[in-house]
């Protein structure tokens, strides 16, 4: 999962022609580290095409009020 800020993100948001999975997440977030876990694992069953970004919401402020 590549790591993107919101500059980032925004812009793979509004260009992306393919499939595009976001995983938002805070540092301290338990349940937020064992699902990142879960896509890590799940990710090398999915489509070679299908990106994978990820964000620590507490850097995203726009995104996360946008949506």
């Amino acid at each position: 999962m590549k790591a993107m800020n919101e500059v980032e993100l925004l812009e793979a948001l509004k260009s992306s022609g393919e499939p595009l999975v976001v995983f938002l997440h805070t540092p301290l977030c338990g349940t937020c580290k064992a699902a990142e876990r879960m896509l890590e694992v799940a990710s090398h069953l999915l489509p070679a095409e299908l990106q994978m970004v990820g964000g620590n919401v507490n850097m995203l402020p726009n995104l996360v009020q946008q949506y």
